[in-house]
């Protein structure tokens, strides 16, 4: 996955944070073991945001990564994130923005 599609992805759910969208942290936990966080955006912030430049491979490779993060990372441990889903979710990119980069420098 290439750092600017995440950071894209980052600044739109960003965007939502700040224009005071809330989701409870189990509905997102609940639409990433789903690997339907696009669909749920999509339903949910058509109004808000756009992901229409994320390819469907893309989002396919996300939700997977999603998945296995949501599964094996303790969020509140590692992210500090207990209530809010878009911060979940947002510390999930960042994660995965990290792992990109640890792939480049080694």
């Amino acid at each position: 996955m290439q750092v600017t599609k995440l950071t894209y992805i980052g600044f739109e759910v960003n965007a939502l944070i700040d224009a005071g969208a809330r989701v409870r942290i189990g509905e997102i936990r609940h639409q990433i073991r789903a690997r339907s966080v696009f669909e749920f955006f999509e339903t949910q912030f058509c109004d808000t945001i756009d992901l229409g430049v994320i390819e469907a491979d893309e989002r396919r490779a996300l939700s997977e990564q999603w998945e296995d993060m949501e599964s094996a990372i303790p969020s509140r441990k590692k992210f500090g994130v207990v209530r809010e889903g878009l911060c979940l979710l947002q510390a999930f990119i960042l994660e995965g923005i990290q792992r990109e980069m640890t792939c480049y420098s080694t």
